[in-house]
Protein backbone atom coordinates (compact mmCIF):
# COMPACT_ATOMS: atom_id res chain seq x y z
CA UNK A 1 0.00 0.00 0.00
CA UNK A 2 0.88 3.62 -0.52
CA UNK A 3 1.81 4.23 2.84
CA UNK A 4 1.68 8.43 4.02
CA UNK A 5 1.31 10.83 6.84
CA UNK A 6 -0.49 13.42 7.79
CA UNK A 7 0.63 15.46 10.40
CA UNK A 8 -1.98 17.95 11.71
CA UNK A 9 -2.86 20.64 14.47
CA UNK A 10 -5.00 23.57 15.07
CA UNK A 11 -4.96 27.27 16.74
CA UNK A 12 -7.62 30.00 17.73
CA UNK A 13 -11.75 28.90 18.00
CA UNK A 14 -12.57 25.38 18.08
CA UNK A 15 -15.84 25.29 19.95
CA UNK A 16 -19.20 24.82 19.57
CA UNK A 17 -21.68 26.45 16.66
CA UNK A 18 -24.51 27.53 19.29
CA UNK A 19 -21.54 29.91 20.66
CA UNK A 20 -20.88 33.05 19.48
CA UNK A 21 -17.44 34.85 18.49
CA UNK A 22 -15.62 35.79 21.83
CA UNK A 23 -14.51 38.64 19.73
CA UNK A 24 -14.87 40.48 16.69
CA UNK A 25 -13.00 38.22 13.41
CA UNK A 26 -12.68 35.14 16.51
CA UNK A 27 -11.48 32.22 13.81
CA UNK A 28 -10.00 28.69 13.95
CA UNK A 29 -6.99 27.09 12.01
CA UNK A 30 -5.88 23.81 11.36
CA UNK A 31 -2.48 23.16 9.33
CA UNK A 32 -1.53 19.62 7.79
CA UNK A 33 1.70 18.41 6.69
CA UNK A 34 1.23 15.54 4.48
CA UNK A 35 4.57 13.02 3.26
CA UNK A 36 5.40 9.75 2.85
CA UNK A 37 6.09 8.05 5.71
CA UNK A 38 9.69 7.80 4.81
CA UNK A 39 9.73 11.16 3.69
CA UNK A 40 8.48 12.13 6.82
CA UNK A 41 10.73 10.25 9.03
CA UNK A 42 13.26 12.59 7.43
CA UNK A 43 11.62 15.37 8.47
CA UNK A 44 10.73 14.21 11.93
CA UNK A 45 15.05 13.38 12.35
CA UNK A 46 15.63 16.82 11.42
CA UNK A 47 13.09 18.66 13.69
CA UNK A 48 14.75 16.43 16.34
CA UNK A 49 18.01 17.76 15.95
CA UNK A 50 16.21 21.35 15.70
CA UNK A 51 14.70 21.11 18.86
CA UNK A 52 16.97 19.42 20.67
CA UNK A 53 18.74 22.52 22.29
CA UNK A 54 14.94 23.96 23.29
CA UNK A 55 13.63 21.14 24.63
CA UNK A 56 16.64 20.89 27.77
CA UNK A 57 14.99 24.59 28.52
CA UNK A 58 11.91 22.52 29.55
CA UNK A 59 10.06 20.02 31.98
CA UNK A 60 8.32 17.14 30.27
CA UNK A 61 6.26 18.32 26.81
CA UNK A 62 7.50 21.20 25.07
CA UNK A 63 5.01 23.88 24.16
CA UNK A 64 6.22 27.19 22.29
CA UNK A 65 4.50 29.47 24.67
CA UNK A 66 6.68 27.82 27.22
CA UNK A 67 9.86 29.21 25.96
CA UNK A 68 11.03 32.60 26.69
CA UNK A 69 9.74 35.07 23.46
CA UNK A 70 13.48 35.29 22.30
CA UNK A 71 13.33 31.81 22.36
CA UNK A 72 10.00 31.32 20.90
CA UNK A 73 11.37 33.03 17.78
CA UNK A 74 14.64 31.46 17.48
CA UNK A 75 12.59 27.59 17.63
CA UNK A 76 10.22 29.55 14.85
CA UNK A 77 12.47 31.06 12.82
CA UNK A 78 15.21 27.49 12.58
CA UNK A 79 11.83 25.69 11.58
CA UNK A 80 11.08 27.76 8.92
CA UNK A 81 14.35 28.41 7.64
CA UNK A 82 14.64 24.27 7.55
CA UNK A 83 10.99 23.79 6.04
CA UNK A 84 11.91 26.47 3.41
CA UNK A 85 15.53 24.47 3.00
CA UNK A 86 13.78 21.41 1.98
CA UNK A 87 11.05 23.37 0.12
CA UNK A 88 8.05 21.75 2.72
CA UNK A 89 4.45 21.77 1.25
CA UNK A 90 1.93 22.57 3.79
CA UNK A 91 -1.79 23.68 3.63
CA UNK A 92 -4.49 25.23 6.36
CA UNK A 93 -8.44 25.48 6.39
CA UNK A 94 -9.89 28.42 8.80
CA UNK A 95 -13.24 29.28 9.84
CA UNK A 96 -14.89 32.61 11.38
CA UNK A 97 -16.58 31.52 14.95
CA UNK A 98 -18.79 33.70 14.05
CA UNK A 99 -19.83 32.31 10.27
CA UNK A 100 -20.12 28.65 11.64
CA UNK A 101 -22.37 29.97 14.43
CA UNK A 102 -24.69 32.10 11.87
CA UNK A 103 -24.44 29.14 9.33
CA UNK A 104 -26.17 27.19 11.86
CA UNK A 105 -28.40 29.93 13.45
CA UNK A 106 -28.85 32.28 11.04
CA UNK A 107 -32.01 32.67 8.71
CA UNK A 108 -31.51 31.75 4.96
CA UNK A 109 -28.21 29.67 5.88
CA UNK A 110 -29.49 26.87 5.63
CA UNK A 111 -28.38 25.37 9.15
CA UNK A 112 -30.31 22.90 11.11
CA UNK A 113 -29.53 24.64 14.51
CA UNK A 114 -27.32 21.72 15.37
CA UNK A 115 -25.90 22.92 19.05
CA UNK A 116 -23.36 20.00 18.69
CA UNK A 117 -21.55 20.85 15.53
CA UNK A 118 -18.05 21.56 16.58
CA UNK A 119 -16.05 24.05 14.70
CA UNK A 120 -12.66 21.88 15.40
CA UNK A 121 -14.81 18.75 14.19
CA UNK A 122 -15.19 20.71 11.10
CA UNK A 123 -11.82 21.91 10.73
CA UNK A 124 -10.20 18.27 10.52
CA UNK A 125 -12.99 16.97 8.13
CA UNK A 126 -12.00 19.55 5.35
CA UNK A 127 -8.37 19.21 6.47
CA UNK A 128 -8.72 15.47 5.78
CA UNK A 129 -10.31 15.73 3.04
CA UNK A 130 -8.00 17.87 1.46
CA UNK A 131 -4.87 14.91 2.09
CA UNK A 132 -7.17 12.33 0.32
CA UNK A 133 -7.14 15.03 -2.72
CA UNK A 134 -3.37 15.44 -2.35
CA UNK A 135 -2.83 11.85 -1.91
CA UNK A 136 -4.35 11.10 -5.10
CA UNK A 137 -2.31 14.37 -7.33
CA UNK A 138 0.43 12.52 -6.31
CA UNK A 139 -1.20 8.56 -7.41
CA UNK A 140 -1.54 7.54 -4.11
CA UNK A 141 -4.33 5.68 -4.62
CA UNK A 142 -3.67 2.29 -2.69
CA UNK A 143 -3.95 4.94 0.60
CA UNK A 144 -2.32 3.63 3.86
CA UNK A 145 -2.92 7.15 5.68
CA UNK A 146 -1.42 7.58 9.20
CA UNK A 147 -3.34 10.77 11.11
CA UNK A 148 -0.69 12.51 13.95
CA UNK A 149 -2.51 14.62 16.14
CA UNK A 150 -1.56 15.76 19.19
CA UNK A 151 -3.44 15.21 22.41
CA UNK A 152 -7.33 15.54 22.23
CA UNK A 153 -10.14 14.44 24.33
CA UNK A 154 -11.78 11.07 23.10
CA UNK A 155 -15.01 12.32 22.37
CA UNK A 156 -13.44 14.79 19.59
CA UNK A 157 -11.06 11.37 18.94
CA UNK A 158 -14.50 9.58 18.03
CA UNK A 159 -15.95 12.15 15.81
CA UNK A 160 -12.60 12.44 13.89
CA UNK A 161 -12.70 8.77 13.25
CA UNK A 162 -16.75 9.01 12.73
CA UNK A 163 -15.86 11.57 9.61
CA UNK A 164 -13.40 10.35 8.19
CA UNK A 165 -14.59 7.23 7.34
CA UNK A 166 -17.97 8.99 6.07
CA UNK A 167 -15.50 10.72 3.61
CA UNK A 168 -13.99 7.33 2.77
CA UNK A 169 -17.24 5.68 2.16
CA UNK A 170 -18.52 8.33 -0.38
CA UNK A 171 -15.20 8.25 -2.12
CA UNK A 172 -15.03 4.73 -2.34
CA UNK A 173 -18.76 4.47 -3.66
CA UNK A 174 -20.40 3.30 -0.64
CA UNK A 175 -23.84 2.89 0.02
CA UNK A 176 -24.64 4.41 3.47
CA UNK A 177 -27.60 3.50 5.80
CA UNK A 178 -29.35 6.55 6.83
CA UNK A 179 -32.78 7.36 8.76
CA UNK A 180 -35.40 9.92 9.94
CA UNK A 181 -38.47 9.88 12.26
CA UNK A 182 -41.84 10.23 10.77
CA UNK A 183 -44.90 11.62 12.69
CA UNK A 184 -47.77 9.09 12.92
CA UNK A 185 -50.71 11.05 12.64
CA UNK A 186 -53.20 8.82 13.83
CA UNK A 187 -51.55 8.58 16.86
CA UNK A 188 -48.79 11.44 17.07
CA UNK A 189 -45.69 9.01 17.59
CA UNK A 190 -42.61 8.84 16.00
CA UNK A 191 -40.92 6.10 14.01
CA UNK A 192 -37.49 5.54 12.46
CA UNK A 193 -37.54 5.48 8.49
CA UNK A 194 -34.52 4.07 6.87
CA UNK A 195 -33.38 4.03 3.71
CA UNK A 196 -29.82 3.72 1.65
CA UNK A 197 -27.80 6.34 -0.39
CA UNK A 198 -25.15 6.18 -2.46
CA UNK A 199 -22.77 9.21 -4.31
CA UNK A 200 -20.90 8.87 -6.95
CA UNK A 201 -19.19 11.33 -9.50
CA UNK A 202 -16.67 10.77 -12.69
CA UNK A 203 -14.78 13.43 -11.01
CA UNK A 204 -14.00 12.16 -7.57
CA UNK A 205 -10.10 10.10 -7.57
CA UNK A 206 -10.85 6.18 -8.16
CA UNK A 207 -8.67 5.12 -5.18
CA UNK A 208 -8.25 1.62 -4.64
CA UNK A 209 -8.47 1.39 -0.83
CA UNK A 210 -8.28 3.92 2.03
CA UNK A 211 -7.41 3.05 5.51
CA UNK A 212 -6.22 5.20 8.13
CA UNK A 213 -5.71 5.58 11.95
CA UNK A 214 -5.39 8.53 14.28
CA UNK A 215 -2.49 8.32 16.68
CA UNK A 216 -2.37 11.22 19.44
CA UNK A 217 1.38 11.58 19.91
CA UNK A 218 3.66 14.32 21.41
CA UNK A 219 6.59 14.15 18.52
CA UNK A 220 8.37 17.30 16.96
CA UNK A 221 6.38 16.72 14.01
CA UNK A 222 3.27 17.63 16.01
CA UNK A 223 5.06 20.42 17.51
CA UNK A 224 6.15 21.64 13.79
CA UNK A 225 2.39 21.77 12.95
CA UNK A 226 1.70 23.96 16.42
CA UNK A 227 4.00 26.20 15.33
CA UNK A 228 2.53 26.50 11.75
CA UNK A 229 -1.01 26.95 12.61
CA UNK A 230 -0.16 29.33 15.56
CA UNK A 231 1.76 31.24 12.47
CA UNK A 232 -1.21 31.03 10.14
CA UNK A 233 -3.72 32.22 13.07
CA UNK A 234 -1.37 35.49 13.85
CA UNK A 235 -1.27 36.49 10.08
CA UNK A 236 -5.21 35.63 9.84
CA UNK A 237 -5.73 37.72 12.62
CA UNK A 238 -3.61 40.63 11.21
CA UNK A 239 -5.91 40.66 8.29
CA UNK A 240 -9.04 40.28 9.85
CA UNK A 241 -8.28 43.13 11.95
CA UNK A 242 -8.53 45.35 9.12
CA UNK A 243 -11.47 43.50 7.76
CA UNK A 244 -13.12 41.04 9.51
CA UNK A 245 -15.01 39.64 7.02
CA UNK A 246 -12.19 38.92 4.79
CA UNK A 247 -11.70 35.53 2.90
CA UNK A 248 -9.37 33.47 5.10
CA UNK A 249 -8.41 30.47 2.64
CA UNK A 250 -6.07 31.91 0.30
CA UNK A 251 -2.99 33.09 -0.15
CA UNK A 252 -3.50 36.46 0.03
CA UNK A 253 -4.87 36.00 3.41
CA UNK A 254 -0.82 34.89 4.83
CA UNK A 255 0.56 36.65 2.19
CA UNK A 256 3.68 37.73 4.68
CA UNK A 257 3.68 34.09 6.17
CA UNK A 258 7.25 33.16 5.85
CA UNK A 259 6.32 29.90 4.55
CA UNK A 260 3.68 31.27 1.97
CA UNK A 261 4.80 30.40 -1.25
CA UNK A 262 4.96 26.91 -0.10
CA UNK A 263 1.10 26.35 1.12
CA UNK A 264 -1.00 24.33 -0.95
CA UNK A 265 -4.30 26.47 -1.27
CA UNK A 266 -6.25 29.05 -3.43
CA UNK A 267 -4.11 31.85 -5.17
CA UNK A 268 -6.72 34.25 -4.58
CA UNK A 269 -10.48 34.90 -3.85
CA UNK A 270 -10.45 35.14 -7.72
CA UNK A 271 -9.10 32.32 -8.55
CA UNK A 272 -11.38 29.54 -6.78
CA UNK A 273 -12.95 31.23 -3.79
CA UNK A 274 -12.98 28.04 -0.96
CA UNK A 275 -16.22 26.31 -0.06
CA UNK A 276 -15.31 27.29 3.41
CA UNK A 277 -15.09 30.97 2.28
CA UNK A 278 -18.29 30.58 1.42
CA UNK A 279 -20.14 28.25 4.00
CA UNK A 280 -18.99 30.10 6.73
CA UNK A 281 -18.32 33.28 5.88
CA UNK A 282 -18.92 36.02 8.39
CA UNK A 283 -22.04 38.38 7.67
CA UNK A 284 -21.45 41.38 9.75
CA UNK A 285 -24.04 43.02 11.60
CA UNK A 286 -26.42 45.78 9.78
Amino acid sequence: MDNMVLVLDESGAKGYADKTEEFEGDLGVMSGILYTRQEMFEIELMLSQIIKPFKEQVTGKLHIAELKKEHQNALRDLIFSNFRAIKLQWFYKAIYSQGFHQSEFKEKRGGTGNVNASLHVELFRHTFLHSLMMAASLNKLNLNLLVVTDTIDDGILKKFNKEANYLIDVLMGKKRDIFRYIKNEADGKHKKEYASILTSSDSFPKFEKIQFEIKCKDTPLTLAADVLANSVYYYLRKKTTVNTSAYLNNLNSIADHPLSDFAVVQKDEDEVLSILDIMYRRECPK
